[in-house]
């Protein structure tokens, strides 16, 4: 979970606020192998979810059973699920982006997660459990009254539509589309399809089980292309940074930084700015804390948070690191930066703080700083100009920095492995998905279309 700079989601704002076009600059031709490991995650994802469901219900289901697994799930389970839920396709863009511009400051936001991950073990899930609740909206109502209750239901399901379905499926279609080809609609229709089909089937029981798979998936795609990326440095992590110190960069190796950063992330920006959303996002958000609330007992409430904050210590070196290797490989000149997506610049950019529409034809800029799709740059002294939709310096095209990890993979891995990690794409956005999907139907029934009295989820 992200937030000072970033969105609620996880996604640094200079990716969220740009547009994605520049990612389909640049097509990936999957083998047939490639095709097979996918197909066979899809297969078997959705078969296991409808199995746990299906299971579930000869068994004797209840309301119990399918929102809250029936108070079974175990700590290993909820915290791979928490895991799960939280990294997204976004993630996998965002922070690949982020460690190629600015190194590893935004893994601040990894791991000052695993702190509000031990207020959530320590301090709410206890009054959960203990308040017997199904629902965040039911302990609102618990502890004042129904109009609390209704707010948050509302404000649950807004924020599991647009921050945790809509822009993961834009952006998980806009990355396949930029690596495979893949249409974007059929991208979007099919996979919300799918993780639709286990999600009704199985309730939240297919959604934890299928999430915990997932994170294990997620976690090994990463590892593979981030060891690849490591595999293929000049010199390992010395010659890392002494890439970076002959580029005047060696700030991008660093997690605390001054306040007059270039990526505006300041040490004190993220210790007071990220304990504000964080806490809400970890300790108060429906689609995060309803895997605590199907806890077994108090004890695996409370630890399945706490395994989850030790899994968050991950994400810098699985996500953000591979984006800075990526970086380091350009300047060594052992990936070429001529197969990064085009910056695409159609609309409008900011010039020295004004801003000014895109003309047709040859553009000339003259000025200091330009912010041109979400980039931010200082064009002092540089010959700059827009052609065609494409903004150039001093003669080099500007590359588009959302298309790094997409970059990697037709770069560093082989086919075969594409599958792997493509599988891990699907993985992380599927799980989002799955998660979100099972708590606008919980924040629904229970709290929106039928009475407190007449649904009662708790068993």
């Amino acid at each position: 979970m992200d937030t000072c700079t970033h969105t609620t989601s996880g996604l640094p704002n200079s990716i969220a606020n740009s547009n994605a076009e520049g990612i389909s600059a640049v097509s990936t031709n999957l083998g047939p192998i490639d095709s097979a490991v996918i197909v066979l995650y899809l297969i078997g994802i959705v078969t296991l979810g409808c199995w746990a469901g299906l299971r579930r219900r000869r068994a004797g289901a209840v309301g119990a059973d399918y929102f809250l697994a029936g108070g079974t799930l175990t700590w290993p389970v909820i915290g791979l699920a928490l895991f799960s839920t939280n990294i997204s396709t976004i993630h996998l863009v965002g922070f690949a982006q982020e460690g190629y511009d600015n190194g590893l400051a935004y893994g601040n936001f990894e791991w000052m997660a695993p702190f509000t991950l031990i207020v959530l073990a320590l301090f709410f899930a206890p009054f959960y459990i203990r308040s017997r609740v199904a629902t965040l909206p039911d302990f609102l109502e618990m502890r004042y009254n129904r109009p609390c209750r209704d707010w948050l239901a509302v404000l649950s399901i807004v924020a599991a539509v647009f921050m945790h379905i809509g822009f993961s499926l834009y952006m998980g279609a806009v990355l396949l589309q930029g690596m495979f080809g893949l249409n974007l609609y059929f991208s979007i229709a099919a996979t919300a399809i799918l993780t639709g089909i286990y999600t009704i089937v199985g309730g939240l029981l297919a959604v934890v089980l299928t999430e915990s798979i997932q994170s294990i998936i997620l976690v090994i795609g990463a590892v593979i292309i981030t060891a690849i990326s490591y595999y293929h440095l000049d010199g390992g992590f010395s010659g890392m940074y002494d890439t970076l110190a002959a580029a005047g960069e060696l700030e991008k190796a660093t997690i605390l930084r001054s306040a007059d950063d270039p990526a505006n992330l300041p040490w004190y920006a993220v210790f007071l700015g990220y304990p504000v959303i964080g806490i809400w996002y970890w300790c108060a958000d429906q689609t995060i804390v309803q895997r605590v609330l199907g806890a077994k007992d108090e004890n695996h409430a409370r630890v399945g948070p706490l395994f989850c904050g030790f899994i968050k210590i991950l994400p810098v070196f699985l996500f953000v690191l591979p984006g800075l290797m990526c970086y380091v490989l350009v300047q060594q000149q052992r990936m070429d930066p001529n197969q990064m997506a085009n910056l695409s610049v159609h609309e409008k950019v900011m010039l020295d703080g004004v801003e000014m529409p895109v003309s047709p034809g040859r553009m000339t800029l003259q000025g200091a700083s330009l912010l041109a799709a979400g980039k931010k740059m200082d064009i002092a002294g540089k010959q700059a100009y827009i052609e065609d939709g494409l903004l150039v310096v001093d003669g080099q095209t500007q590359k588009d920095t959302k298309d790094t990890y997409g970059f990697m993979m037709r770069q560093l891995l082989p086919v075969g492995v594409r599958g792997i990690v493509a599988a891990a794409l699907l993985a992380a956005l599927m799980s989002t998905v799955s998660g979100a999907l099972n708590s606008i139907a919980m924040s629904s029934l229970n709290c929106v279309i039928w009475p407190p009295q007449q649904c009662d989820l708790t068993g």
